[in-house]
């Protein structure tokens, strides 16, 4: 067998190997992709970038941005980022605004839905939401007893 045809996994064991993409996505385990990685990155850096890419069945450009992460923060970069953006510019501010402030008073004022719509608010529907549940002017909905119900109906 070829170099570019085999993995080492461990000591001794040769497989033929998937790709990394099924690798990644089928691990539940933070661990498990991080090792998966850092053995991307020593293969990486032992036999280099593109047969790294063809092994791993990936793309020259991923291999090369674990190694780079790996070079620049060393282990800790091999951990995946958060996707989740860090600030939403658009969200409306939490309960310092006026707008908050307005949709609680309202709230209060008038208990009825249809608040966003009956007083020509700005912000979303969800929005208005979350203000509300921030100031804990929504109830929690009592959830139905389906049991109950399906032994009524017999």
């Amino acid at each position: 067998m070829a170099l570019q045809d085999e993995i080492i996994l461990f000591e001794g064991l040769i497989a033929k190997p998937l790709s990394y993409f099924k690798q990644i996505t089928g691990m539940p385990n933070k661990v498990d992709k991080f090792d998966l990685r850092l053995r991307m990155v020593k293969h990486a850096i032992k036999y280099g970038v593109e047969p790294t890419a063809r092994i791993f069945d990936t793309t020259p450009k991923t291999v090369r941005t674990w190694l780079n992460r790996y070079r620049q923060e060393h282990l800790t970069g091999l951990n995946e980022l958060p996707r989740i953006p860090p600030t939403c510019p658009n969200k409306t501010s939490k309960t310092s605004s006026v707008t908050a402030r307005k949709i609680a008073n309202l709230r209060r004022q008038f208990p009825f839905k249809g608040l966003k719509r009956e007083h020509h608010l700005l912000c979303s529907h969800e929005a208005v939401r979350r203000i509300l549940h921030e100031y804990g002017l929504i109830k929690k909905r009592c959830k139905r007893n389906i049991n109950a119900r399906n032994t009524s109906a017999r």
